[in-house]
């Protein structure tokens, strides 16, 4: 009785997530900018038994993002020199960036078991992670829902 376009359901979701990815992609340092709250909030959460409130999360979580973008600048030139191999340059990158964030919770948390600092480092990035695409997923959904398009 009722016919569902699903192509058509779906081919509209697979742009809108195609064109949040190469916004995230094209405004990359905006979108770390815009994820310090998200990030600070998760690793809030998980290190919450070592007496750090929200902010001094986000000034921690500022200055990983500050590391990160300047690990990209210096990184850039390589970009260009691989243009067919920047999924390598990428993958460096994010590689280098949570092993400075492993270190820079562990010399704050210097006092406490370095084995459980590191697994609550990759938890806080698990969760984080999750949260960020459970949160991209709604937000593709409710722009479809409203009609919204990426080719505008």
């Amino acid at each position: 009785m009722y016919a569902v376009n699903t192509q058509a359901h779906t081919s509209g979701a697979n742009e809108l997530s195609g064109g949040l990815v190469r916004w995230l992609m094209d405004h990359f340092t905006f979108a770390e900018i815009l994820l310090i709250p998200l990030v600070a909030a998760c690793s809030f959460i998980v290190f919450r038994s070592k007496g750090y409130n929200y902010l001094e999360h986000v000034v921690l979580n500022m200055f990983l993002v500050s590391q990160r973008l300047v690990i990209c600048l210096a990184l850039f030139p390589l970009n260009h020199l691989f243009n067919r191999h920047t999924t390598i340059v990428n993958l460096s990158i994010g590689v280098i960036g949570v092993v400075l964030q492993v270190i820079a919770y562990l010399q704050l948390f210097s006092h406490s078991n370095k084995f459980k600092t590191v697994l609550q480092v990759l938890l806080s990035i698990v969760f984080s992670v999750t949260l960020f695409i459970v949160l991209a997923v709604i937000a593709v959904l409710i722009f479809q829902k409203f009609g919204f398009s990426v080719n505008g």
